[in-house]
């Protein structure tokens, strides 16, 4: 778990828009974002801006109150990566 970035504006109370702190680290769409309390917040769908400072869209999912998180910092965690499934066979290559 990472520090995403602040959570500075909301866009037709819809989607979440964060500054990302540290533009170096990568985070990749479809991560998991967390408020401050380490709660579930949504999902990143976009990373948008320039590379010094670009930010991330967020998805909110399952939260009521979305003014709460404005001005407050927000976490990441990596998306679960998606396991083979072990009955199917690997594909043949021609």
């Amino acid at each position: 778990m990472e520090k995403l970035g602040k959570a500075i504006k909301l866009y037709k109370n819809k989607l979440i828009i964060a500054q990302i702190f540290n533009p170096r680290k990568r985070f990749n769409i479809g991560d998991q974002v967390l408020g401050p309390d380490l709660s579930f917040v949504g999902k990143i769908v976009d990373i948008i801006g320039n590379v010094e400072s670009p930010y991330a869209i967020i998805l909110p999912q399952r939260v009521k109150n979305l003014e709460k998180l404005l001005g407050r910092t927000l976490y990441s965690r990596p998306q679960k990566k998606m396991e083979r499934r072990a009955d199917r066979k690997p594909r043949r290559r021609h």
